[in-house]
């Protein structure tokens, strides 16, 4: 029971909570931008809350389904909405105004292979989740049999609102996001670049699933002279002092000393953030 695509929309891959424990092999744990809102969508639908989703990036695909019976989506976009669709009947795509990622979930999940411990995709290795790529018109999407999930009625009403989630999108959308971070690994990054992350109001700049460019004052830090491990959620430092918040597909070791690192409860909210964004970092 395929979910054929129609247009895929910007950076629509396949997502889980990710892959932990490979970083020793050079890949990253990735998974979903958001964790809390695929689980929160897969909840919803009936599935169980780290099942392969699709993840997009401000605009959402296009989907025909291609299954006999009616299948039950969540959309987590602005807000989250349920669909009921019949056989050949479209998804439309679901356009973002207050955060960067949205998830849509399908009851019974997609049927894609479990490699390294994850179905989502990993796109600096190349695979996972559908190919290990992001997704082109044509594609068709495997839909697995919906497992203890309610089964939707032939006259299930479609496109009903559902309250949006708290978490993340909430906080973005208020305005000024606050995350909480700690300190680097190295004495001068426990001082005074430390103290000036904290101190400096920050906006957010380009983004991918690799990292976050924040934009604000240039902050000085001598170079390493070993590469070292790094975890998702690090504040790097480039030689020209800017600051990156590394995200979900970061590289796992790097040469750019490591200020502060923002608690992992918290990266959610950090990948939500459009571009122009307002950010501020706490001491955890």
């Amino acid at each position: 029971m395929p979910l054929e695509v129609l247009v895929p929309g910007p950076a629509t891959t396949i997502q889980d909570l990710g892959r932990p424990g490979f970083g020793a092999y050079g890949v990253a744990e990735g998974g979903a931008m958001d964790r809390g809102l695929l689980a929160s969508a897969n909840r919803l639908v009936g599935n169980r809350a780290g099942a392969p989703a699709l993840e997009f990036a401000l605009q959402g695909p296009r989907l025909r389904w291609l299954g006999r019976a009616r299948v039950r989506c969540v959309v987590a976009a602005d807000g989250m909405r349920e669909v009921t669709l019949g056989p050949g009947e479209e998804l439309g795509e679901a356009t973002l105004s207050r955060r960067a990622y949205g998830y849509i979930a399908v009851a019974g999940e997609f049927d894609v292979p479990l490699l390294m411990g994850g179905r989502g995709t990993c796109l600096p290795g190349g695979f996972g989740g559908f190919e290990g790529r992001e997704l082109r018109a044509g594609d068709r999407l495997p839909v697995g049999a919906p497992r203890g999930a309610r089964t939707p009625r032939a006259g299930a009403p479609r496109g009903v609102g559902l309250p949006p989630t708290a978490g993340a999108a909430t906080s973005v959308a208020a305005g000024m996001v606050t995350a909480r971070v700690l300190p680097g690994d190295r004495p001068r990054a426990r001082s005074a670049s430390f103290h000036a992350i904290i101190e400096a109001e920050w906006r957010a700049g380009a983004a991918n699933r690799v990292g976050l460019r924040l934009v604000g004052p240039a902050l000085a830090e001598p170079p390493l002279h070993l590469s070292q491990p790094i975890p998702p959620g690090a504040v790097q430092v480039t030689g020209a002092g800017q600051p990156i918040l590394l995200l979900r597909d970061h590289p796992t070791i790097g040469g750019y000393p490591v200020v502060a690192v923002v608690v992992a409860a918290d990266i959610d909210l950090c990948a939500q953030l459009r571009p122009g964004a307002r950010l501020r970092f706490r001491r955890a």
